[in-house]
């Protein structure tokens, strides 16, 4: 059986963030800052690190903790 979805239920679908009750598990992300000077096309520096996100649920209202762990070489 397939099933149909508009385009707008397809968005909405990719656009939203089902959270369950007890929040969502914590993610690392790695961060890269990219400093340029004018209209150069190479950074002049470069920030690198790793973040760690996790969101918990207290009574209804959500926390969204971000935590940067280390400097990436």
């Amino acid at each position: 059986m397939d099933v149909i979805l508009s385009k707008k239920e397809i968005l909405r679908r990719l656009n939203t963030l089902r959270i369950n009750p007890l929040g969502l598990p914590s993610r690392k992300y790695g961060v890269s800052i990219k400093y340029f000077s004018n209209d150069e096309e190479t950074p002049d520096k470069r920030v690198d690190y790793e973040i760690t996100t996790e969101l918990n649920l207290e009574y209804g209202k959500g926390f969204l903790t971000i935590d940067k762990k280390k400097h990436l070489l």
